[in-house]
């Protein structure tokens, strides 16, 4: 079989590949450098300005108080900058959440211009036992997942094992940080190079955010679903390469501060985000502390019921909740499940889309219970998952339209022994 040429992997190893990074508009773009909270909650108090705008070269310094005031953003990426916008209001809602903006003629005076701003932030008082209480069910899908009567199984059977995984939230630091440009045109609407991998969903969430032809709202997302329905926007996204993705080019927070920041400045402005600011501007995979019950297998190495019961946080900004559990009850045959997620809105950026969403943390916590029964029995680790290999969906009970794993599992043990 002929493999599939990469056309864009010669230009990419040669370094002729054009990412947004490497756009210049000489003698007419601007560089905008975020400022960002130095705490996790509470508010903006006074901003002392004069000192940085007396640098060489620093144009103009946006914060909530003369930004551009947004309009609703309803995105269908369950990402939604919408949930947080930036630079809304006085409140501070995480930590390296943009405070202020500073617009300036090159990179070095936009530094000096930042180290000098001078913002005052007072924190919320809040205790911090009371915030990591907010504990809730959750209420998206597949929130619950249930096959028999699991709960029952597991207090009836013999041995079961009981554990408790702790996973880290991830973060992806992409080869380019979340670059873009943004540019208002004669006919008030805007073209903004960036790279993105909902092009349309994004598209509309500018639209909306500024009124540019796309209703906010319900309404307006309901009628971009409708040919016809819907009027024209004005907003033109060049959608570049991108320089590492992951799944965290959704919606960021740069697309629409540019946006912003061009509009103060009345050119075309492309922000420098930091390295630094990667880990609050892009969205992450949230933390997630789960317990794990599974009814310990019989000396024929077939294991019983599974509960998983997933505590997930949530980001201050978006509706994203990962989506642990869901594949872990497919993975093995069995009778009953449970799993059920609960979710903690914490102080942290907004979590959002990277690749195999709740696999990492579901199936390392799985995968990881099931090799203790293997060792109790005697078994190879994977022997244990021949005999639990699950031939059906064991959600639907209905047949996979392919799956080619126990394929694999020969081939491996082949080349390795």
């Amino acid at each position: 079989m002929t493999r599939p040429a990469r056309i864009d992997a010669l230009d990419k190893a040669m370094g002729r590949t054009v990412f947004v990074d490497d756009l210049r508009e000489a003698g007419r773009s601007r560089l905008a450098l975020t400022v960002t909270s130095r705490i996790a909650k509470g508010r903006v108090g006074a901003v002392r300005a004069e000192a940085a705008l007396a640098v060489p070269g620093v144009v103009q310094v946006m914060t909530h108080a003369n930004a551009p005031r947004l309009r609703r953003i309803l995105a269908a990426s369950m990402a939604e900058i919408g949930a947080l916008r930036p630079l809304p209001d006085d409140r501070i809602h995480f930590y390296g959440q943009p405070v202020a903006v500073m617009i300036a003629e090159n990179w070095r005076a936009a530094r000096e211009g930042a180290a000098r701003l001078q913002v005052d932030e007072i924190a919320d008082a809040t205790p911090i036992a009371a915030r990591l209480a907010r504990v809730r069910q959750a209420g998206f899908s597949p929130g619950r997942l249930r096959k028999g009567k699991a709960l029952q199984d597991i207090l009836q059977a013999p041995q079961v094992i009981d554990k408790e995984f702790h996973t880290a939230p991830h973060r992806h630091n992409a080869i380019e940080p979340g670059a873009v440009i943004a540019r208002w045109d004669a006919d008030s609407g805007i073209t903004v190079p960036a790279a993105t991998h909902w092009h349309y969903i994004d598209t509309m969430a500018i639209g909306q955010a500024f009124g540019l032809g796309a209703d906010s709202g319900l309404s307006g997302f309901l009628a971009r679903m409708f040919p016809g329905r819907a009027r024209p926007m004005r907003v033109r996204l060049v959608n570049h390469p991108s320089g590492g993705a992951f799944g965290r080019n959704l919606n960021s927070i740069p697309m629409i501060l540019a946006c912003m920041a061009a509009r103060v400045a009345g050119r075309a402005v492309k922000p420098a985000v930091t390295r630094e600011q990667t880990f609050s501007f892009l969205s992450h995979r949230g933390e997630v502390r789960q317990r794990l019950r599974i009814g310990a297998p019989p000396p024929d190495g077939r294991v019983g019921p599974i509960l998983q019961e997933p505590d997930v946080a949530q980001g201050a900004g978006g509706r994203f909740v990962e989506p642990a559990g869901e594949v872990s009850m497919q993975i093995y045959a069995r009778q009953t499940h449970l799993m059920q997620h609960r979710v903690a809105r914490l102080e942290q950026s907004r979590t959002g889309w990277m690749r195999a969403p709740g696999i990492s943390a579901s199936s390392f916590a799985l995968k990881s219970a099931v090799d203790e029964p293997a060792h109790a029995l005697g078994l190879d680790p994977l022997e244990i998952r021949l005999r639990n290999h699950a031939a059906v969906n064991t959600q639907s009970d209905k047949p996979w339209t392919s799956k080619g794993l126990l394929d694999c599992f020969k081939k491996g043990t082949g080349m390795f022994g």
